[in-house]
Order: structure tokens, then sequence, then C-alpha cells
């Protein structure tokens, strides 16, 4: 099943659980299994949300950087994919995938600064264009305004 121990590439997840969720239980079970068993190269984070509130806003980086709520968990995120919940299926495979020699999983929160990066970008272009086009309205109306004047006064 997993890659040769000389072929083996660390596999870095991010999982934000809460303490007495049985989803995330499971989970952090079946990753603990995976990592003495076929896949010794995973490195997991784990944020527990309940026993250090501290995690949210780390939480919400992620969840906004990969376009997904905060209502439910677990969430994991493993290179640029997200498994929502306790899906052992798509877990596996996500992790046959990253062990392969020839896939780049990267690591999630390096792709959650540069996703949060370019949205700010945008965001400041866009919050630019917006100004620029206000000032242009503006200008109009002070035109049309001042045209409306002169025409009432000649």
């Amino acid at each position: 099943m997993g890659v040769q121990a000389e072929e083996q590439k660390p596999i870095k997840l991010y999982a934000f659980t809460q303490q007495g969720c049985p989803y995330c239980a499971q989970l952090m079970s079946f990753l603990e299994t995976q990592k003495d068993g076929d896949y010794p190269q995973i490195q997991v984070e784990e944020f527990d949300l309940k026993n250090n509130p501290g995690f949210i806003p780390k939480f919400n980086e992620f969840a906004r950087a990969f376009g997904t709520d905060t209502n439910s968990i677990p969430k994991t995120f493993i290179g640029d994919k997200i498994i929502d919940g306790f899906k052992e299926t798509e877990l596996r495979s996500r992790l046959e995938y990253c062990s392969l020699p020839v896939n780049d999983c990267g690591d999630a929160e390096k792709i959650v600064k540069e996703k949060l990066a370019n949205l700010d970008d945008s965001k400041t272009q866009s919050n630019s264009s917006e100004e620029t086009l206000g000032w242009v309205v503006m200008g109009v109306i002070v035109v049309a305004a001042g045209g409306f004047l002169f025409y009432k006064i000649f």
C-alpha cells in the first residue's frame, strides 16, 4: 500500500478537532494507526478548538482560504484539499496520493498564506477600483450639476 521507506516524503496534515467529538476521536485514532502502519511520514498538527480557543482564528483562516465553513468539525487539510468530517476512504485515498513520489501535495498552511495574500491583494485592488469609480461618479455628478446650474442661470 504505502511507499517504500527510502522514497517517503513528509505528509503534513492539519486537523481541527474538538475534545468530546466522536468523529474527531475516530479521525485522530485513524491517523495514529496510519502513522504506525503504512504512512510513518505523516506529520499531524491537531488543533483542539475546545481546549484551546486560541486556535479559532487559525481555523477561520484555513476555512476562508479553502472556501469552507466553520460550522462543523473535524476538518482535515492535506495539501490543497480539505476533508470535511471523518471520511476514512477519502483520507486513505489522499494519503496514498500524497505519498507517491510523483505527487507534491504541498503544505496546507503555506497554501493558506498564499491564498489569503491573494485574497487580500484582490480585495485591495477591488477597493482601489471601487474608490476610483466612486470619484468618477462623483465627478460626473458635479459636472452635471454645474451644467444644470449654468443652464438655469443663462
